[in-house]
């Protein structure tokens, strides 16, 4: 009589990038880091009384727990991010969503220096994490003209805070203090090990996120 030998099954861990934004998109290739794009879809709502940097991390929150949730991703890392841009006055810009937000946006980072916090929430097997990170920049005064340019190129849309710090602002960026990439949607150089730990870890117990 010959017994049956039991073996399990290896599953391997995916990242899902729980977004479609391609700068985020880019930054994880960068770093060598393989990942799907799962994105959740959600129309982004910030609670009243939160400060910048729970609102940033909420958002994110809600992003990766709705493709978790989903069941199609239960085994793997879900990634959800947001970036909000805090200006000199307080105010918290998300992406514009007309051009004459785009404008009263633009006109109040010149000459000034503004805070730009990302928040991230990872849903895996055995959990769920979050954190935040900022970055400041410091901007010299922007021409009128370079502010037209960015609006008539359409440059603005979809970005948080209607302005790309390597687009057509960057000769006028003085400094910046934090991580670069942060500022583009994704602290990367304080992700990377988290997400190759959760990649690598074996799980038993499922807890739901």
């Amino acid at each position: 009589m010959t017994k049956k030998l039991m073996t399990k099954k290896l599953i391997v861990k995916k990242l899902i990038l729980a977004s479609t934004s391609l700068h985020r998109a880019k930054i994880l290739r960068d770093n060598n880091i393989e990942f799907l794009v799962s994105p959740s879809n959600l129309e982004e709502k910030i609670s009243p009384g939160l400060t910048p940097y729970e609102a940033a991390m909420e958002l994110g929150r809600q992003k990766s727990m709705a493709v978790y949730a989903s069941g199609n991703y239960k085994d793997d890392v879900v990634l959800g991010a947001d970036t909000i841009v805090v200006s000199s006055t307080g105010e918290m810009l998300n992406k514009p969503r007309d051009q004459e937000q785009a404008v009263a946006y633009m006109q109040q980072r010149s000459g000034s220096v503004e805070e730009v916090i990302t928040g991230f929430w990872i849903c895996h097997p055995n959990g769920f994490l979050g954190g935040s990170e900022v970055s400041r920049i410091t901007y010299a005064d922007i021409p009128v003209e370079v502010l037209e340019q960015i609006i008539a190129s359409n440059e603005w849309q979809g970005v948080c805070g209607g302005l790309k710090v390597e687009g057509s602002i960057a000769p006028y960026v003085k400094d910046i203090q934090g991580e670069y990439d942060n500022i583009r949607g994704l602290p990367i150089i304080r992700l990377a090990p988290i997400i190759s730990k959760l990649l690598k870890n074996k799980h038993e117990n499922k807890s739901k996120c």
